[in-house]
């Protein structure tokens, strides 16, 4: 018989669940990483963005000619130039090749790619190295907004950012931004600039085989670099297209055909043209200001003026080398506008030999460059081109001892018309002008008011000086002083870009005296006798030029001007070394002869209209004294003739301010041309050209001191015995009868004339002679070396 076991109620209960509890504990796993994962969907939510990524990099700053051809793209502050290009202007074949080469699954994935992710691990624990990277372009994105570590937290947060991104964002704008800011290699950031620097080309003109070039370099940038690296980048090309063709995105033939194109790379590099003009231009106060931030900016700056002037300055350079001529420089204005067409700082912005300086901006020696504004002044003051201005030795008293001017050709011309004194650029006739009309003061003034802004010291510290160029100025100021003789009085800022309308001129000077100091320069005949018949200087067209010399041929200068253009050229060194025998007609002015025949024949160029306000008449060549009516005395119809004639010249003058008629006391009963009395020793001399048709007439006799002469600076030597500190004081015309002193001594001396004995300070001395008024002052200054 069969024993029967009763099973408890309890005991059957408990085998039961412990049959179901693994069914029981899955089912809750999956609810609990259901609730999991969809409470981390949810909280993707909120996984906060980085802001950089909303607020993109603004295209970059462009500068261009006037043209619109590119002279530089200005990096932005990581060093970058980028353009922004809208996913419709990427080609399909250049989204392809990025998506082959980056993130084949984009369209499919919500922004991280998990299969990549587990392809990626196992690589890395197979071959314990990175074989291939899992980032999809959504995470590399975001990477570029906001670079990490790489750190395993790193990558987390990248993937939970990128599947908030998704969510945010479409596909199309994602990809969009990523092309547009993603690094391919030397400083180009986005896939415009790209196309731009590495084929000079637009991205709608890449080819497949260039396009695929593109999409493999961000993997490595500087590695595949094409122009140090090129077969790592067309290694890196080929596999591109071969994934490509994998992805069936290219057929057979397609791949062929890309695989087998010769690449044809621009050169390394991107626009860096007229250097010295557009780093003046970005650090120039005057435009800085309103420079934007990004887009393209219009300059003034012509690029084809600006090549040409950059040939000719090279060529002229080489060809005096031998002189000791390295540097130099031009700046070229259109008159009408004040635009800078063209600005060369240096022969090359690249030199080792301070190639970066700019020498357009640099202050150098100005030599005779300043002489047509002291004639000006003149003319303003009522002078005229006849004016006669005596070219005889003159000592001129100054604060700091007495100044004697020499010619450059150590010649001394006597009487000069101002026409002949000012296109043979003499030196003694500019300082007696100058010294006629108010001295330095009145010069420093009138070329503040032409834009020159190195005149900083007072005027006592140039002196007379100042006509003759012991001043320093810059190559762009002078040019656009000068620019002000083109317009005929007017001045006008210069300009370096088009940001808005043209500042408007201000009057500086009368138009007749403009005009006629621009007939002057622009006279052939009339510089012949400095310059001779064939110099640089001789042009088949109206051009009004003048050259400037420093001492020791430092400083090479040559301006030239038309309505249209004005030309400023300088030649010589950076660091100051003479040049040997190169003066500005033949450092400079050949430059500025090849570029004015080249405006001339480019551009076009014209002659100065005569002012209404300008009349002709003839006048006596020495005198400068108008001739007789009937000898074409103020006739409108008048040309100022080249040459000498028997009857006279051809003068212009400002109507009203015609000079005086010449006369018969003009010579004396012999015939001869009387000439006031300062001409008397240059009569005698080897330099007098008019031999013995001129005489010169005697002065009065009065009571002179003929030493020292005025403003004579003494220096006391202590090495000197006490006799060093004595001066022999003389007189002419009548006899002295004492000399006074209120601060010196003055005794006779053993030869019976007056002796002064010299001490530090600024001292007046008086002399008294026979007869009533008979008298004469001087002053002195006696220094301690």
């Amino acid at each position: 018989m069969k024993r029967r076991f009763r099973v408890s109620p309890s005991g059957g209960r408990s085998a039961r669940w412990r049959r179901r509890w693994p069914w029981v504990a899955l089912c809750l796993g999956l609810v609990a990483t259901g609730l999991g994962v969809g409470l981390a969907w949810l909280a993707i939510g909120f996984v906060p963005l980085p802001p950089a990524l909303f607020a993109p990099a603004p295209p970059p700053l462009v500068l261009q000619d006037r043209s619109g051809q590119p002279l530089r793209w200005l990096r932005d502050e990581q060093g970058f130039v980028g353009q922004e290009a809208p996913l419709a202007d990427v080609p399909q074949y250049l989204i392809d090749a990025t998506l082959a080469a980056e993130d084949k699954r984009f369209w499919e994935h919500p922004g991280a790619d998990w299969r990549a992710t587990l392809r990626a691990g196992f690589d890395y624990v197979r071959r314990r190295r990175v074989i291939s990277g899992a980032s999809t372009i959504t995470q590399q994105l975001l990477k570029l907004a906001d670079p990490r570590p790489r750190t395993i937290p790193t990558k987390l947060l990248e993937a939970a950012r990128a599947l908030r991104l998704e969510r945010v964002w479409p596909k199309e704008r994602i990809l969009a931004a990523y092309l547009n800011r993603i690094d391919y290699g030397n400083f180009n950031r986005g896939c415009a600039a790209a196309a731009e620097f590495y084929f000079d080309k637009p991205l709608r003109l890449l080819s497949v085989a260039e396009a695929a070039l593109l999409a493999g370099l961000p993997q490595g940038p500087s590695r595949l670099n094409p122009h140090t690296h090129r077969e790592a980048a067309l290694a890196r090309q080929r596999w591109v297209l071969d994934r490509m063709r994998a992805n069936g995105w290219l057929t057979e033939a397609e791949r062929r055909q890309a695989g087998e194109e010769i690449l044809q790379f621009a050169p390394p590099g991107r626009a860096f043209r007229a250097p010295h003009f557009v780093d003046f231009l970005v650090q120039s106060e005057q435009v800085k200001p309103t420079l934007p931030g990004s887009g393209e900016v219009r300059t003034t700056l012509d690029l084809e003026v600006q090549e040409a002037a950059e040939g000719s300055l090279r060529r002229q350079l080489a060809l005096i080398a031998d002189h000791g001529a390295h540097d130099g420089a031009l700046v070229v204005l259109d008159n009408r506008s004040g635009d800078v067409l063209a600005m060369i700082g240096s022969p090359d912005y690249f030199s080792p030999r301070a190639g970066q300086v700019n020498g357009a901006w640099a202050a150098r020696s100005a030599g005779s460059t300043l002489k047509p504004f002291t004639y000006l002044l003149a003319l303003e003051q009522g002078a005229t081109p006849a004016s006669l201005v005596a070219d005889v030795p003159t000592t001129f008293p100054t604060r700091t001892g007495v100044f004697t001017p020499v010619n450059y050709d150590r010649r001394f011309h006597g009487p000069t018309r101002y026409r002949m004194a000012l296109a043979n650029s003499l030196n003694v006739p500019a300082v007696r002008v100058l010294d006629g009309i108010g001295g330095a003061p009145v010069l420093q003034e009138c070329l503040r008011a032409c834009g020159l802004t190195t005149l900083t010291a007072p005027p006592e510290h140039y002196g007379l000086g100042l006509t003759l160029g012991n001043a320093e100025v810059r190559l762009l100021e002078l040019v656009n002083a000068y620019a002000c003789l083109a317009r005929l009085g007017e001045h006008r800022p210069w300009r370096l870009a088009a940001l808005g309308p043209s500042t408007a001129g201000t009057r500086v000077f009368t138009e007749g005296a403009a005009w006629l100091v621009a007939d002057i320069l622009d006279d052939e005949a009339a510089r012949q006798l400095a310059f001779g018949t064939d110099s640089p200087l001789r042009f088949a067209f109206p051009v009004a030029c003048k050259t400037g010399t420093s001492s020791d041929f430092r400083d090479n200068w040559a301006v030239g001007f038309t309505p249209e253009f004005t030309v400023g050229v300088w030649v010589g060194n950076f660091d100051g070394a003479p040049l040997r025998g190169v003066s500005g007609v033949t450092g400079a002015a050949p430059v500025l002869h090849e570029v004015m025949e080249w405006l001339h024949e480019r551009r076009g160029t014209t002659g100065f209209a005569r002012p209404a306000i300008v009349v002709g008449a003839r006048i006596h060549p020495v005198t400068g004294r108008r001739l007789p009516a009937g000898a074409g005395n103020e006739d409108d119809s008048l040309k100022p003739a080249e040459a000498a004639e028997s009857s006279g010249i051809d003068e212009w003058f400002v109507r009203g301010n015609l000079p005086a008629s010449a006369s018969a006391t003009d010579y004396d009963a012999q015939g001869r041309l009387q000439l006031p009395p300062e001409y008397a020793a240059w009569l005698e001399s080897g330099d007098n050209w008019l031999g013995s048709t001129a005489v010169a007439t005697r002065e009065p006799p009065g009571l002179r001191i003929a030493w020292p002469p005025p403003g004579t600076v003494f220096f006391l030597d202590p090495d000197l015995p006490e006799a060093g500190s004595r001066v022999r004081l003389r007189t002419e015309g009548a006899s002295a009868v004492r000399w006074e002193s209120d601060t010196l001594v003055i005794d006779e001396g053993p030869d019976g004339g007056a002796w002064l004995h010299l001490r530090e300070g600024r001292h007046r001395l008086l002399v008294v002679g026979e007869g009533r008024g008979a008298r004469a002052e001087t002053w002195i200054e006696v220094r301690r070396l």
